[in-house]
C-alpha cells in the first residue's frame, strides 16, 4: 500500500491582514500542526539544513551569520562573522558545509564553529555532500558541476554550460 500524502498546514497568521513571510523562519512542517515561527524576524535567510539530532541550521548571509535551532524551535546563533555563508548541507560525522562566495571557498564548520577550508578559488552557489565527505557544487561563472573528493583534490564533474548555471542552489 502506499501510504496517503502529507497536508502541510499553513501559518496561522497568514490569515491576518498585513502578514508578510519575508524574514521568518518556521519550524518543520508536521502533518497534525500548523506552522509556528521560530526565533525573531531576520534578514534573508537560505539553505535550511538538518542534522541527525534534528537541528535544523540557516544562513543569514548578509548578516555573516549562521543560525541553529533545535528540535524545541529554540534558535541560538551557531557562527557570527560567517563571511556571508549559504548553500549549507550536513556531511559525515555531523560537519556543516557551506559556499563563501565573497572568499570564493567552500568550508565546513565542527559542532562549536571551527572552520575548515574545504576548496578555494571556487565559484561555488549550490553544494552536496556525500557519505564520504566528497562535495559536488554547482559554479554558474565556469558554467559547471565540479566537485571535491574527499581528500581535497578539486575535479571538474561536468562542463555542460547553460544546465549548470541554470541549477544553482542558493544564490
Amino acid at each position: 500500500d502506499y501510504p496517503s500524502p502529507n497536508v502541510a498546514k499553513e501559518p496561522s497568521a497568514i490569515s491576518q491582514s498585513g502578514w508578510d513571510p519575508r524574514g521568518k523562519v518556521f519550524s518543520p512542517v508536521f502533518i497534525d500542526k500548523p506552522w509556528q515561527q521560530v526565533g525573531q524576524t531576520y534578514g534573508p535567510v537560505s539553505s535550511p539544513a538538518a542534522d541527525r539530532n534534528g537541528n535544523v541550521y540557516f544562513a543569514d548571509p548578509y548578516a555573516n551569520r549562521i543560525y541553529k535551532s533545535d528540535a524545541d524551535g529554540n534558535v541560538t546563533m551557531f557562527k557570527s562573522n560567517s563571511n556571508g555563508a549559504k548553500a549549507l548541507a550536513i556531511g559525515p560525522g555531523g560537519r556543516l558545509y557551506a559556499c563563501q562566495p565573497g572568499s570564493k571557498r567552500i568550508v565546513s564548520y565542527g559542532p562549536g564553529g571551527d572552520e575548515k577550508v574545504v576548496a578555494s578559488n571556487v565559484d561555488a552557489n549550490g553544494i552536496v555532500v556525500n557519505a564520504r565527505g566528497g562535495v559536488y557544487f554547482t559554479d554558474s561563472v565556469r558554467k559547471n558541476i565540479g566537485d571535491v573528493d574527499d581528500r581535497g583534490q578539486l575535479g571538474n564533474g561536468y562542463s555542460g554550460g547553460e544546465s549548470a548555471a541554470r541549477c544553482g542552489g542558493a544564490r
